[in-house]
Parts: C-alpha cells; sequence; structure tokens
C-alpha cells in the first residue's frame, strides 16, 4: 500500500467515523422536529375540520336513506294506481 492509498483510507475512515457521530444525530434530530411539525399541524387541521365533516357525512346518509325511503313510497303508490 502506497502513500497515498494510505492517506486516502486514513481519510475515508475519518470521514466515515464524523458523519457517523456528528452528522447521524443532527439529521434525526431534524428529521423528528419535522415530523413533529407535521403531526402538529394535521392534529390541528383535524380539530378545527372535524365537526364540519361529521356533519357533512351524517347530512349525506340521512339524506340517501330520506330519498330511499320515498322512492319506495313512490314507487307503492305507482305500482297501487298500476293495479287499479
Amino acid at each position: 500500500m502506497n502513500k497515498e492509498d494510505k492517506f486516502q483510507y486514513q481519510l475515508g475512515y475519518i470521514l466515515t467515523f464524523l458523519v457517523s457521530v456528528l452528522l447521524t444525530p443532527l439529521y434525526a434530530v431534524v428529521i423528528t422536529f419535522i415530523r413533529g411539525l407535521v403531526f402538529i399541524w394535521e392534529l390541528i387541521a383535524d380539530i378545527i375540520t372535524f365537526a364540519p365533516k361529521a356533519v357533512y357525512e351524517y347530512d349525506k346518509v340521512w339524506q340517501r336513506k330520506y330519498w330511499d325511503k320515498e322512492v319506495d313510497r313512490i314507487n307503492k303508490l305507482f305500482d297501487k294506481n298500476k293495479k287499479n
């Protein structure tokens, strides 16, 4: 192994150590911080929009059931009139 190869090996070893010891924890902190902000943002958005979404969905289901009953009632009237 010549002097230049030995230097590159030692430089790579030192850089690997620096990246693993210094940058990985910083990366973990930054990722945790970003994920925490996203979680808080989604939580606040869900708290604000939950009631309107729930009311909308309830109303949609109620209207569907109501109109299903109305269509059945109207169909029964037509069937009754056809028999007469």
